[in-house]
């Protein structure tokens, strides 16, 4: 639980400042692979981050409105999504993971498709 825990800081950290390295890791049976991936993409401060049921795509949501969907295992973009005009206050995956759903400081509540 605290390995866990550490890896939440040291990704958000490098959500909110992108120079630095986001460690991510792979499980593959009784095997774990480390690897150091930035995730560049976000112009402004990330305010929540979740995690899909499988654990293999990350989400982020920032004060400007804008959320990243994130290949954990990579660091690569999979994808953008704009929509709310301000502060992501909140993001979920839908346990199929093909579903997020958004809330924002603008009152609005977005369910977005995004087949990974």
């Amino acid at each position: 639980m605290r390995s866990a825990r550490l890896f939440l800081l040291f990704l958000l950290i490098a959500i909110l400042f992108s120079a630095l390295p986001v460690l991510c890791f792979a499980q593959n049976g009784d095997s774990l692979k480390v690897s150091l991936n930035p995730l560049k993409g976000h112009v402004y401060p990330v305010f929540t981050l979740t995690f899909s049921h499988d654990g293999n795509l990350l989400a982020s949501g920032s004060t400007d409105g804008d959320i990243r969907i994130w290949d954990i295992q990579t660091g690569e973009l999979k994808k953008s999504l704009t929509g709310h005009t301000t502060r992501v206050m909140s993001i979920l995956f839908n346990y199929d993971g093909k579903t997020l759903f958004s809330t924002s400081d603008d009152g609005t509540v977005i369910l977005w498709e995004i087949n990974p």
